[in-house]
């Protein structure tokens, strides 16, 4: 599944985000685990959410262009993109979940995957809402694949790079919990702090 892009050198950045985001959200949705409802999850689920904020070499104009993919690169399911603010939201199940990649818009698409297990987030329990903390990473000395299009192609092409062990800080807000309960204000589910584990090398 390819979705080509603007082919031009200098964009009109006005047209190309919008198109930039599009390939990103609906690449993502084909994949995606994002929680429209905390209780509706599957009997080996929890609902796990944060907030991201990706240091990168140039200005990410959108975050809503930022997304990032759990346990697999090419063929996984476990993917949400962040909204307007860098909070995410999803679903994943018991057991270890790696953070194997992130995708985010500038000119073009960029993709880098993590080394697994690097950024971890271990679930123990189902049906349970977890907050994993406020994840700052930082990608500015770090390569990316670039490309127009998102897709099979693009993540196979980001497979062959060595994966990346970025500076990450984890920290607890509660703005991000006050977040999450505007969000969903029918969630009668006690939130439990799990800050996401990052392998100390």
């Amino acid at each position: 599944m390819e979705r080509q892009l603007l082919n031009c050198y200098r964009p009109n950045m006005k047209r190309f985000f919008p198109i930039l985001l599009l390939s990103i959200l609906s690449f993502t949705a084909c994949r995606t685990a994002k929680v429209k409802d905390p209780l509706d999850v599957k009997p080996n689920e929890s609902i796990v959410f944060g907030r991201l904020i990706l240091i990168s070499r140039k200005p990410i104009p959108d975050k809503k262009t930022i997304a990032i993919l759990f346990n697999e690169t090419i063929l996984g399911t476990r993917g949400v993109s962040l909204d307007d603010s860098g909070y995410f939201c999803i679903k994943l199940p018991i057991g270890k979940n790696p953070l194997a990649q992130i995708e985010f818009a500038q000119y073009s698409i960029h993709l880098i995957n993590i080394e697994k297990g690097y950024i971890s987030m271990n679930i123990k329990e189902a049906n349970k809402v977890y907050y994993a903390g406020d994840i700052t990473v930082d990608l500015s000395n770090q390569s990316t694949v670039k490309t127009k299009t998102l897709g099979l192609l693009s993540s196979i092409a980001a497979e062959k790079k060595l994966p990346a062990k970025p500076t990450t800080t984890i920290q607890a807000a509660q703005s991000t919990v006050d977040h999450f309960r505007k969000i969903f204000p029918n969630n009668k589910k006690e939130i439990t702090t799990k800050l996401i584990r990052v392998r100390q090398e």
